[in-house]
């Protein structure tokens, strides 16, 4: 009788929590367990409503509910938005780097088309510190702390071909300096698996996968803002529970 026992407890707390909403939740659960009958029969119907899961998904969506103060937080929908967010802009810093890695002599023989390359994933570059500044993804920081540092370590050649890199660690562009830059002097910084280019198409794919991973994982919020695992927690003791 266990999962009996620890249902009915939760069950109260959820009612009680939920009293003064008069949800139909509520009222679920404030009736789930009143019998003024010892008949065993009508009790049994009792625990038997209880053990079934579509009761138990039921008392599930009242956890999330109650943990997470009824609605998704302000916080949290900041969160997931600027993890989305982030995910897309580093998903096009991967994509305009690779390009600039995979590119062959020609695009560099040309130098408006070099030019427009080069100012794509400047943008992206940009735009993808913007968003990691808003960010508390650790692992996403992490990687683009990396990133800047990868950048920095190329700062002298990145100012002979005219890109320089600011206090913020920003990007700009000389365009004049750019096109009037050896075809080889930019294919050496920016083509092939050791590049500058390869380097950052390689920590903006990861900083892209966890932050799209962290928008669609599940979290809840306490009344302080920290996140919690009780969902988590409950639903497996209750349906790991023995009955």
């Amino acid at each position: 009788m266990s999962a009996y026992t620890s249902n009915s407890y939760y069950s109260t707390l959820l009612a009680s929590k939920n009293k003064q909403q008069g949800s139909d939740l509520s009222s679920m659960l404030s009736n789930a367990f009143k019998t003024d009958s010892n008949d065993l029969y009508t009790i049994a119907k009792k625990v038997q409503m209880v053990r079934s899961r579509s009761y138990q998904k039921e008392l599930l969506e009242g956890f999330k509910e109650y943990f997470s103060g009824g609605a998704v937080s302000d916080k949290e929908a900041a969160s997931k938005a600027n993890d989305e967010k982030l995910a897309s802009v580093a998903k096009q810093l991967n994509e305009s780097a690779g390009n600039l890695a995979t590119s062959g002599s020609a695009l560099y023989k040309d130098p408006e088309k070099s030019l427009s390359a080069v100012k794509n994933f400047v943008d992206n570059y940009n735009s993808t510190l913007d968003s990691l500044q808003d960010s508390e993804n650790t692992k996403a920081l992490e990687k683009g702390v990396q990133m800047v540092n990868s950048t920095r370590a190329y700062s002298r050649t990145l100012n002979r071909v005219g890109i320089s890199i600011g206090s913020d660690n920003r990007l700009s562009i000389d365009e004049d300096k750019l096109k009037a830059t050896s075809p080889l002097t930019m294919q050496s910084l920016f083509s092939g698996n050791y590049s500058l280019a390869n380097r950052i198409a390689d920590k903006a794919s990861y900083i892209s996968r966890t932050a799209a991973l962290s928008s669609m994982n599940f979290s809840t919020y306490n009344s302080k803002g920290t996140k919690n695992d009780y969902y988590n927690q409950l639903s497996a003791m209750m349906f790991n529970s023995k009955v």
